[in-house]
């Protein structure tokens, strides 16, 4: 016979506890006529652990933006079509080696004031800031991002707003755009 560790018979009476499971106060208050509930919108932008943002159609994942500090830029893998299969992968399956900067889909360039954003022996990197808005709605989904292009010493070369967005075009299909805007430092 095993025993539970404190810890874990701490988190089990914790979740089996009546006030864990309590619910809200009831409101005799009966919804104003003619209203009618919020409905979750078929195309979402979700925030993910990891720095990562996944793009979903009816709670079914289409794409997903990553954008972690560990990176070398952002990119959007996998990008999955109407098999449910991604259409893209990462890294080139005859080149691993020197092809590992192929992240699915990506925005680089092999030279700005010198830097290299392009392969992952570059001396620049495309680094997230922060994520500016998150929209979601009946036939679009998108995130807003802040991103700078850094040189080898840290020194910005160029500011980027990205959004990234899926839209529905119905019949099951839908479009990845993704918008930059890029100004010199």
């Amino acid at each position: 016979m095993r025993l539970l560790t404190p810890i874990t018979v701490g988190v089990f009476i914790l979740l089996a506890s009546p006030l864990a499971w309590a619910q809200p106060a009831r409101t005799d208050e009966p919804m104003p006529v003619g209203s009618v509930p919020k409905q979750v919108p078929q195309l979402q932008a979700i925030p993910q652990p990891n720095h990562q943002v996944s793009f979903q159609r009816d709670g079914l994942e289409l794409a997903r933006y990553h954008f972690g500090p560990d990176l070398r830029r952002p990119f959007v893998f996998p990008i999955i079509g109407p098999a449910g299969r991604s259409l893209t992968r990462l890294g080139h399956p005859h080149d691993p080696e020197s092809h590992s900067h192929h992240n699915s889909v990506w925005i680089s360039h092999a030279d700005v004031n010198g830097a290299s954003f392009w392969d992952d022996r570059g001396k620049g990197r495309i680094v997230h800031q922060r994520l500016e808005q998150f929209v979601d709605g009946p036939r679009a989904a998108s995130v807003a991002s802040l991103n700078a292009w850094l040189a080898d010493s840290g020194k910005v070369l160029l500011r980027e707003r990205r959004q990234t967005a899926v839209i529905d075009l119905g019949n099951a299909e839908w479009l990845l755009l993704i918008d930059l805007q890029l100004e010199a430092a």
